[in-house]
């Protein structure tokens, strides 16, 4: 009897790597399908940004099976890899028009997150990156105090600060129109709503609006309505301008879900990334293997010179780098 249990037992044992593989396919293909359901139910969207780490995931997978002499396997991981691939090739495609004659502002994004203490880290990043605007989100009483000797370069500035995940702050080296915070997702005054920094900068005598942005995370039915309440709010201001339009923030959403394809429709923006990559900001130590929900939005106009993203500096997101001009009228 142990004599024909111990071939019986080498062979489970050779085909349990195979078995988990499979699983894993299986699991991999459905995520990688449920996002096409995402309007469905608000849970379905957060499939949505893990397109790069289902197709990290599904190409080998689908070469393994193909050496195990497992074809219909193979087949099925590999065309959902493809599927991946196809979503995840357009942030690399194209790049910045060769009408970059205008002159150049950089604008910076940072979540500093209201309990990094890492203050000194962050104001010499700040100094060092030489942005001419720099839009700041989760900014406290703790961090304007931190962040108050930057005034002398950015003398124009201004702020909400708050303790909660929603302060925040645009500073600018430049002259600007109309700074002011305007909230967004209200629903009438029934719940508060989340601020963002609204200004406009003159570039080669052409004005700009500059939004800095940070909405809500889609940590529930609600909270996901509001963030699409917020998005919505983002694209009717970006819609109403005359002028062209630079938006950055934390949107909690990323280039795969169909909200922020809607505010770009919506709103008539490109994604500054496209002919950049993908630019992964969340979670900050994840580095390329995170997620992309910090932002850069602009309109037709707009000229994307460069694109980068910044090191961590004791948030939980890294900084975001553009610079841009106006192409020619």
């Amino acid at each position: 009897m142990q004599q024909d249990e111990q071939p019986a037992g080498r062979f489970a044992l050779r085909r349990a790597p195979w078995a988990l593989l499979t699983v894993g396919v299986g699991l991999a293909c459905a995520a990688s399908a449920l996002p096409f359901l995402a309007r469905a139910w608000w849970a379905l969207e957060l499939t949505c940004h893990f397109r790069m780490h289902y197709f990290l995931f599904l190409a080998p997978a689908s070469v393994l099976l193909l050496i195990g002499r497992k074809p219909r396997r193979a087949a099925l991981a590999g065309a959902f890899a493809l599927l991946n691939l196809a979503l995840i090739v357009p942030v690399y495609a194209g790049g910045p028009p060769p009408d970059a004659s205008g002159t150049a502002c950089r604008v910076l994004w940072i979540n500093v997150h209201r309990f990094n203490t890492r203050y000194e880290e962050v104001r010499r990043f700040i100094g060092e990156a030489d942005a001419d605007v720099v839009a700041i989100a989760e900014v406290n009483a703790a961090w304007m105090r931190e962040l108050a000797p930057l005034i002398e370069q950015y003398p124009t500035f201004v702020a909400l600060p708050a303790e909660s995940s929603f302060g925040i702050m645009l500073m600018s080296r430049l002259p600007l129109k109309d700074a002011h915070i305007q909230l967004l997702s209200t629903d009438g005054g029934a719940r508060p709503g989340t601020p963002c920094t609204v200004a406009h900068l003159e570039l080669d005598g052409r004005e700009v609006l500059l939004l800095g942005v940070h909405v809500v995370p889609p940590m529930s039915s609600s909270s996901a309505a509001r963030r699409n309440d917020g998005l919505k709010e983002v694209a009717a201001l970006a819609r109403g301008e005359h002028s062209e339009v630079v938006i950055m923030g934390d949107l909690n959403a990323t280039p795969w879900s169909p909200y922020f394809t809607e505010l770009l429709r919506a709103g008539g923006l490109r994604d500054s990334r496209r002919g950049f990559g993908i630019h992964a900001t969340w979670p900050a130590p994840f580095g390329v293997l995170g997620i992309p929900i910090d932002h850069c939005l602009v309109s037709p106009g707009v000229v994307v010179r460069d694109r980068r993203v910044g090191p961590q500096v004791g948030s939980d997101h890294r900084p975001l780098m553009v610079d841009f001009s106006l192409a020619a009228p």
